[in-house]
C-alpha cells in the first residue's frame, strides 16, 4: 500500500508542478496516470478509509517537498497564493517554516505508525 501513496502523491507534485511551468501537455499526462493509479489503488484495497487516511497524512508531510523540487523552488519554500500558505504566514511569520515542518513530521511519523501497526 505504501508504494501506492507514494506514487500517487509524486504523480499529484509532479502534475501541479508542470503545470505550473507550463508545461500543460506534460501535466496532462501524469494526472491521466494519477487517475490510473488512483483507481487500481481503490479497487486492489479492501481498506479504503485507512488507504484514504494514510495518503492524506503522507499527502500533507511530503507533498509540497516533491512539488518544490520538480518547480526548482526552496525545498522549504511557502506560497503566497493558496489561502492555507497566506495564513501560515500571517499566523507564524519567520516560524512558519517550523510549523510546516513539525506539523508535516507529526504527519509522516503518524502515517508511519498506522502502516507498521
Amino acid at each position: 500500500m505504501i508504494w501506492l501513496i507514494v506514487i500517487l502523491i509524486i504523480l499529484d507534485a509532479a502534475n501541479d508542478a508542470l503545470y505550473d511551468r507550463g508545461n500543460k501537455f506534460a501535466s496532462g499526462i501524469v494526472d491521466m496516470a494519477y487517475l490510473v493509479v488512483m483507481i487500481f489503488g481503490v479497487v486492489l484495497l479492501s481498506d479504503v478509509w485507512t488507504f484514504i487516511l494514510i495518503y492524506f497524512l503522507l499527502r500533507f508531510a511530503v507533498f509540497d517537498l516533491f512539488y518544490n523540487m520538480i518547480r526548482r523552488l526552496p525545498i522549504f519554500y511557502i506560497g503566497t497564493t493558496k489561502p492555507y500558505d497566506i495564513l501560515i504566514r500571517k499566523l507564524f511569520n519567520e516560524n512558519a517554516i517550523h510549523f510546516l515542518f513539525i506539523t508535516k513530521l507529526m504527519a509522516l511519523v503518524s502515517a508511519v505508525a498506522i502502516i507498521i501497526r
